[in-house]
């Protein structure tokens, strides 16, 4: 039985174990034999008859089943039930844990590469999955955007907004440098890189992989976690 099957139910299990430890108790105290006596009526004299006890129990209590069959069936049809359900519970549970750590993990960042007067010409997405099990990239969005813009909503939530279709397997510490190109805007101030990436694990679950990265001097890219941020910029599942 699983160790968290235990935590989750300590109280059903103590109670059990007290039954168990209560019933053996009560047993040290019953004694082996018996008598019934019954007052002759001839005689007027008692005459008794010696017995085992724990047979005599169990006989009635196999009359007393017999008796209330339907209750003590539908009683214990109940209790099968729950414990059947608190099982399947525990383990849909750890089933899910499970997926959560060996599922796939991608993340986006990349350079900004520069031509040879050193101006930037465009930005190069890189994907990795650092996760322990494969994962389906299906689709991309990368856009730029000034530092005085990403308090608002990230352009690919807008309606009608169209996410480029990039169907391709990465697996367990693989990483692709050359994914896709972004030529570097003229028009826009001190642009930050931003993008979403959706896939899926091996369970076919969705998930998105957000991220906002800066541009600095040199043409480096850097994770950035700036003051009054959408939070859009950086979810992911």
């Amino acid at each position: 039985m699983p160790s968290s099957f235990l935590k989750k139910h300590k109280a059903a299990c103590l109670i059990v174990l007290a039954t168990i430890l209560v019933a053996a108790a009560v047993s040290m105290l019953v004694p082996l034999y018996g008598e019934i006596c019954e007052k002759n009526e001839y005689s007027g004299e008692k005459e008794c008859a010696a017995y085992h006890v724990f047979p005599y129990l169990l006989v009635s209590f196999g009359q007393f089943l017999d008796y209330h069959g339907g209750a003590v069936t539908a009683a214990a049809t109940v209790v099968i039930g729950w414990f059947t359900w608190t099982i399947g519970d525990s383990s849909r549970a750890q089933l899910r844990h499970t997926r959560q750590i060996e599922r796939a993990y991608l993340s986006a960042m990349g350079p900004l590469a520069l031509d040879p007067a050193g101006k930037p010409v465009h930005y190069t997405l890189e994907v990795s999955n650092n996760g322990k099990t494969a994962g389906r990239l299906l689709e991309i969005a990368v856009e730029y955007r000034s530092l005085s813009k990403v308090q608002q909503r990230p352009e690919y939530l807008d309606p009608g907004y169209k996410r480029v279709p990039y169907r391709r397997d990465f697996y367990p510490g693989e990483r692709e440098t050359k994914l896709s190109f972004y030529t570097y805007p003229d028009d826009i101030p001190d642009p930050f890189v931003y993008g979403r990436l959706w896939y899926e694990d091996i369970w076919g679950e969705k998930h998105i992989s957000s991220f906002l990265i800066k541009i600095e001097s040199g043409g480096t890219t850097v994770q950035v976690n700036e003051p009054n941020v959408h939070p859009e910029y950086y979810r992911w599942d």
